[in-house]
């Protein structure tokens, strides 16, 4: 009598893209994935804008980090992204670990973005009288916008396509950041531009047909923070992992 035992059976590897299996048959991945830890000084791996009176750095913290850190003058901001490569025609996501110093007189945007503003005392995402500021520079985003210039000081969903500016959504459950406590937040499109906002991996918030998502509409994961006031306020930033379809 034979001993061997046969199973035929498919092993499915569950990946960190979308939460859905990553793997398939024979290791074949289904989603292309950058994830960036921050564990040495990478700045050179990133577009930094300084020029508005902020500072990027690496730091020796929480097991690698990046600072953003906004001037001692109102408005003065810095700004964090990298090759806009992934594309919504490839149902992009990114998720961004990421705790603000202070909740108080500072607006932070953390998502997709075509282009840094880069543009001077502004930033990429910014909220005043319930509208998102027409950007200068980006022209197709998908973003966490905290400000403190609107009128209830909660966490926003908005997004731009092709410079037509959406009206921001406020995050589902009234969510406030807590100062110098570490927040996720993932931004996951498909295939039509619909985008759907997670804030500690719950769904907070929809926005159909939202943004571009022609394959040649390509987007960068984005980090931006501007002080309102002539306080300075730190965005640390621990990881960033972006995805999409092969």
């Amino acid at each position: 009598m034979s001993q061997q035992v046969i199973i035929d059976r498919d092993l499915i590897f569950r990946g960190a893209a979308l939460y859905q299996p990553n793997v398939k048959g024979p290791l074949m991945t289904e989603y292309k994935i950058f994830d960036e830890q921050f564990v040495i000084a990478t700045t050179n791996d990133w577009n930094e804008e300084e020029t508005n009176g902020g500072t990027i750095a690496a730091a020796a913290v929480d097991g690698g980090a990046m600072t953003l850190t906004c001037g001692s003058t109102a408005n003065d901001c810095a700004e964090l992204s990298h090759t806009a490569q992934w594309s919504a025609a490839s149902a992009c996501g990114m998720e961004a670990k990421a705790k603000i110093s202070a909740i108080t007189n500072v607006c932070v945007a953390i998502g997709f973005v075509d282009a840094k503003e880069a543009t001077n005392d502004h930033i990429a995402g910014e909220i005043t009288d319930a509208a998102l500021r027409d950007p200068t520079v980006t022209a197709d985003a998908a973003l966490f916008v905290f400000d403190t210039n609107q009128t209830t000081d909660v966490w926003y969903v908005g997004a731009i396509n092709n410079n037509t500016i959406g009206t921001p959504v406020a995050a589902k459950g009234t969510l406030i950041p807590v100062a110098n406590t570490y927040f996720k937040v993932r931004i996951q499109t498909d295939k039509v531009g619909n985008v759907t906002f997670y804030y500690n991996g719950v769904a907070v918030g929809y926005l159909p047909s939202a943004i571009a998502y022609a394959s040649t509409n390509l987007l960068t994961p984005y980090v931006g923070i501007i002080s309102r006031s002539t306080g300075a306020a730190v965005c640390t930033v621990s990881r960033i992992t972006t995805w999409q379809e092969n």
